[in-house]
């Protein structure tokens, strides 16, 4: 028989699911669920959860289960629309164990 490698390849599976439980005219309330499995370390399992205000300004937060490195997180999000103009820009923190706070910022434009 012949062994290609030594180990097994790395492999992940993951399945979530979201919803907005929440929505009016100004607000909008959404919370998601993921699960997590990797061939190489135990499941992890996270909660996050998003607030919007009148489709501009958007509140993060989450907390992955199961997890050593990472835990809670949270972030802010702006969306600007304005004729043939708009943008999008996310930011978030994560603090970790190793690398301390985790920055993340994101910025997206759209030109019509």
């Amino acid at each position: 028989m012949y062994l290609a490698n030594p180990f097994s390849l790395p492999l992940i599976f993951t399945i979530g699911a979201s919803s907005e439980i929440y929505h009016s005219d100004e607000h909008s309330v959404l919370v998601a669920a993921d699960f997590i499995s990797h061939s190489d370390v135990p499941e992890e399992f996270a909660l996050g959860a998003e607030y919007t205000w009148n489709d501009i300004i958007s509140f993060r937060s989450g907390y992955i289960f199961g997890q050593d490195q990472q835990g809670f997180s949270a972030g802010i999000g702006l969306k600007y629309i304005s004729g043939g103009f708009g943008g999008v820009i996310d930011y978030s923190i994560s603090p970790t164990l190793n690398l301390g706070l985790v920055n993340r910022l994101s910025v997206n434009l759209n030109f019509k």
